[in-house]
């Protein structure tokens, strides 16, 4: 995009109150339920992050547990690219969104940390963008296995 293309792709994330439709088919294994729009949960002049708490019902034999999953898409005009980002993580209520707001504030940094803007005649190191998806998904799961997601009633 256009730097005035993107601030036409801002207006209308703005315009639609963050509630952009997303197309992607969960898995086989999940329907959804519901979802509810976080907003717009940060944004600068190059960038703007939004985000969706999706519910989740498994399928299949047994009686499962709803999930909930959040997700933060941020769009990022950068040296000339656009770059669409999603942070995923789960839940334990549709408001409990902290940890997947600073998950998504921590992969912004490092992206712009890998590629900074003094350095304008480089292109978009993409390297950097693998790094920091590595650093974050392996906080991320880090963080599901240190905290436990139910207690035993023995």
């Amino acid at each position: 995009m256009s730097d005035s293309e993107f601030a036409g792709f801002k207006q209308y994330v703005h315009s639609q109150q963050a509630d952009i439709p997303d197309h992607t088919d969960a898995p086989a294994t999940l329907e959804l339920q519901d979802h509810i729009p976080l907003g717009i949960v940060d944004e600068t002049k190059d960038s703007i992050s939004f985000g969706m708490a999706m519910r989740f019902q498994p399928t299949g034999s047994g009686v499962l547990a709803p999930v909930w999953l959040g997700s933060i898409n941020i769009a990022l005009q950068f040296k000339g690219e656009t770059l669409t980002l999603y942070a995923f993580d789960t839940l334990e209520t549709p408001t409990e969104t902290a940890g997947l707001k600073s998950l998504a504030a921590r992969w912004l940094k490092c992206i712009r940390a890998g590629n900074p803007w003094n350095r304008s005649n480089q292109s978009l190191q993409p390297t950097a963008l693998w790094r920091c998806a590595s650093m974050l998904i392996l906080i991320s799961v880090l963080s599901a296995v240190a905290q436990p997601r139910f207690r035993s009633g023995g």
